[in-house]
């Protein structure tokens, strides 16, 4: 018995240490895709790169995800309010509609190579409405995390 509980801890704390890693790479692509597209003609002139970027977030995305799912802090309890149980389920749903964005949004980066137009803006565009999109369900996601931890009391 005491193997697992270990084992368990162990894994749990690798997974830890996973996320956080993963937060930062996700945050220095974020950044560099960031730099690149303050302006259209920066991100023309550098749309190798960038699309080098977007499949990098897409892939480093995909990890995320999974190490968040692996993690099973969106598990919420069924001793858990319904509305807290709802909104990880809500949450847990995104993670398809966030990646496929992003495949999405690498794909068209994909087609708008050596395009200076309106291809270019719309991926873009589309790319600036999924970091807020993004940002907004990593919000949503610590905002359950930390009610919930104030609701049974305990969060290490």
């Amino acid at each position: 018995m005491m193997v697992s509980r270990t084992s368990s801890k162990t894994r749990s704390t690798q997974l830890r240490h996973d996320l956080k890693r993963d937060s930062s790479k996700l945050h220095e692509l974020s950044s560099a895709i960031e730099e690149l597209t303050r302006d259209p003609r920066i991100a023309v002139n550098h749309w190798t790169e960038l699309q080098s970027l977007f499949d990098e977030i897409r892939d480093q995305l995909s990890l995320h995800f999974a190490l968040e799912e692996a993690e099973g802090y969106l598990n919420i309890s069924s001793d858990s309010s319904p509305e807290h149980v709802c909104s990880a389920e809500y949450l847990k749903h995104q993670h398809i509609e966030l990646f496929e964005e992003m495949v999405a949004i690498a794909n068209a980066a994909c087609d708008a190579a050596g395009d200076d137009g309106l291809r270019v803006d719309a991926v873009l565009d589309r790319y600036r409405q999924f970091r807020i999109a993004f940002d907004e369900h990593e919000a949503a996601e610590l905002s359950l995390i930390q009610r919930t931890c104030d609701d049974i009391g305990v969060c290490d």
